[in-house]
């Protein structure tokens, strides 16, 4: 379940784009990447999103490997099922924008060995109305994560 505080200062609702992209998959689910939305709603202050459970992060089980890292094959055919769903996200005309393992887990049960891609909320709409790829931005805001420390990241692009 995910939680969203309403707040006036946000243009736009994470949340509300994760929904959107999972309402438009839904369609297509039997062999989907995509988690399925069991309830989703708004309430007075916040907004809310329930999905299918699914399993560990693949952040969280290569953590708990040996060394740190998958044996090859298992890379290898999560690395598939990975490019896989983002592909089919493509599909749909968005894009991520946030890949990395935590976004990424297993299914459970008869789905175990599926590969959920998770955490849309910064993933925008690539494709115009007519079904052609937007013109990109001309630029774009730099924003560092809350967890770095501002003054390395900005110490580390006047070297670049």
């Amino acid at each position: 379940m995910k939680v969203e505080k309403k707040l006036e200062t946000r243009r736009h609702s994470k949340l509300k784009m994760e929904i959107a992209i999972l309402k438009l998959v839904s369609a297509e689910r039997k062999q989907s990447h995509f988690t399925a939305i069991i309830d989703r709603g708004k309430k007075e202050t916040y907004f809310f999103l329930v999905m299918e459970l699914v399993g560990k992060s693949l952040s969280d089980l290569k953590s708990k490997r040996p060394l740190k890292v998958f044996s090859p094959s298992t890379g290898m055919g999560v690395g598939i099922q990975c490019l896989e769903a983002y592909e089919d996200l493509h599909k749909y005309g968005f894009i991520h924008r946030d890949l990395k393992p935590a976004n990424y887990a297993c299914g459970l049960g008869k789905r175990q060995r599926v590969i959920y891609i998770l955490d849309f909320g910064i993933a925008r709409k690539i494709l115009n109305e007519k079904g052609e790829l937007k013109t990109p931005r001309q630029t774009v805001r730099f924003k560092v994560h809350a967890k770095l420390n501002k003054q390395q990241c900005f110490e580390t692009l006047k070297l670049t």
